[in-house]
């Protein structure tokens, strides 16, 4: 498997970054609709967060 250059590897984290941002954006809407609990909302995050570490 190819590694990836420091500028490929920022590129990805900002990608990552961005796309966590629309993530944030969804859930907030689901909330608001009443889909979500608003007590289910910080383990989402969590598992998130931990997701996207790997």
């Amino acid at each position: 498997m190819n590694q990836l250059t420091d500028e490929q590897k920022e590129e990805m984290t900002a990608l990552q970054k961005e796309a966590f941002e629309h993530h944030k954006k969804i859930v907030n809407k689901y909330v608001k609709y009443g889909v979500y609990s608003e007590e289910k909302v910080p383990k989402y995050w969590a598992t998130l967060k931990k997701c996207t570490r790997s």
